[in-house]
This record gives structure tokens, C-alpha cells and sequence, in this order.
């Protein structure tokens, strides 16, 4: 019983590792995308980037096969390596743990490649200790009606993932926030919302056939 305990507390600790990886990625490529000189902010990098991957359900790895076809710019490889971040974040979601660091690696090495490996030192610490600081306890309380909207929308919705209703929930969570005079950053949100919907269980729907 004892070695089974242990067990899933290991699995459970690779799995937030492996979550807050990829949600640093994502946060690094934000900020890089506002560096391209492109007119463009951080913010932008969401629904630029990786609303249209997910709505698309782009497959990395046939972007990457692409790549041997055509000149690659930065932001060709900041494209790819959202796909394999959203990727790794898919495949912890069916508990396809081994895929889901591959993932996670593919993503970084892309990152790296588009603008170099100092744009990701130290995330890894820094994303495992966010939730440990005292600020972070005093946001949790002000966001709790939120998180318990969020949860309750999402048992009533028809999501394929958690990923899936995190971005989907994104407007009615902003709209609540603004009802409850709650002050949120909406480039971040989705993050948050996907936080906040953890242990909940989302199934792949079929439509009917006719």
C-alpha cells in the first residue's frame, strides 16, 4: 500500500512539472512574439498563435514535416513549438504521460532554435514554486468565485479536454469577472481557467450520424 502511495505521488508530481513546463513555454513564446518587431504585444500571442492551432487541432509533426519544403523563419518554429506544447498538455490530459514529456522536449528545443537558450533559464524552478508564495494564497481567495463559475460551467458544457474548455469557458469567465468587479488579465486567463478545472474528467464526443 505504501509503495503504491509513493507511486502516485511521483506520477502526480511529473504530471505538474510536465503542466507547468508547458505553460512556461507558452508564456516564453508570448513574450518572444512581442519581440519579433512585428507590431505585436504578448497578448497577442494567444489568439494570433494558439487559439488557431487549437481550433485547427494542428499536428506538430506535420508542421515540422513542412519545414523541409520551405525557407523557416522565427516564427515558423515559435509556431511549431506552441503545437508541441498544446501537444504535451493534450496527451497529460489521456494520461499519455511518456508522450507528453516528449512533447514538452520537442518544445523547448524549438523554442531554443527560434531565439536562443537563455530565453528559458530558470523556468522550471520558477514554475514550480509559483504556487508556493504567500501572494499566490491571497489570489486564490479572490479568485475562488471564479474558479467555482468556471467548474460549474464546465460540468454543464460538452468539452473535449481540459484544455478544450478552458478556452472555450474564457468569455463567460471574463464576463463574471467584470459582474463581480473582479480584476482579471485576460492574455492569461485560459492558464488560469485550466488551473482551476483540474480533476475534473472530460471526454471526446462523437457527433450523431445521420
Amino acid at each position: 500500500m505504501a509503495s503504491n502511495t509513493s507511486t502516485d505521488n511521483r506520477e502526480s508530481h511529473n504530471e505538474s512539472a510536465c503542466e507547468a513546463m508547458a505553460f512556461q513555454v507558452l508564456n516564453q513564446l508570448s513574450e518572444m512574439y512581442e519581440s519579433l518587431g512585428i507590431d505585436k504585444t504578448a497578448a497577442d500571442f494567444k489568439p494570433d498563435i494558439i487559439d488557431q492551432l487549437v481550433a485547427a487541432e494542428a499536428d506538430p509533426n506535420d508542421i515540422e514535416d513542412g519545414f523541409a519544403d520551405r525557407d523557416v523563419s522565427n516564427l515558423d518554429m515559435m509556431h511549431l513549438s506552441c503545437a508541441y506544447a498544446l501537444g504535451a498538455l493534450a496527451s497529460l490530459a489521456e494520461a499519455n504521460r511518456e508522450n507528453s514529456w516528449l512533447g514538452i522536449a520537442h518544445a523547448q528545443y524549438w523554442m531554443g532554435v527560434a531565439f536562443g537558450i537563455g530565453f528559458m533559464k530558470a523556468f522550471r524552478k520558477q514554475a514550480l514554486s509559483e504556487r508556493g508564495s504567500a501572494g499566490g494564497l491571497a489570489r486564490s481567495a479572490k479568485f475562488e468565485p471564479l474558479r467555482q463559475h468556471a467548474r460549474k460551467l464546465a460540468s454543464e458544457g460538452n468539452y473535449n479536454s481540459r484544455l478544450h474548455a478552458a478556452m472555450k469557458l474564457e468569455k463567460e469567465v471574463i464576463a463574471e469577472a467584470k459582474r463581480l468587479e473582479i480584476e482579471v488579465k485576460s492574455e492569461t486567463l485560459y492558464r488560469r481557467i485550466y488551473d482551476w478545472l483540474k480533476g475534473m474528467t472530460f471526454k471526446r464526443h462523437q457527433g450523431k450520424k445521420n
